[in-house]
């Protein structure tokens, strides 16, 4: 399953919203060494239910706009 992203760092709350194509998350974190990466697979993370190793960025490490793989969904 491919899951398209839209990250929106520093935000002053944690959320994610979907409009029926793109999940729009919102925290608070400095984009820099990968951590925005590690926080963007954590929510989807939570928010699918999934474990943080199914989930791979296929497109976008260093863009906003990302496109995630999940396995065994």
């Amino acid at each position: 399953m491919l899951v398209k992203v839209r990250v929106n760092p520093h935000s002053k709350e944690e959320k994610i919203e979907h409009d029926g194509k793109v999940y729009h998350l919102f925290f608070n974190m400095v984009c820099e060494k990968g951590k925005a990466n590690k926080k963007v697979i954590a929510m989807i993370s939570r928010s699918l239910s999934v474990p943080k190793s199914n989930i791979k960025i296929k497109r976008g490490f260093k863009s906003r706009d990302k496109l995630l793989e999940i396995s065994h969904f």
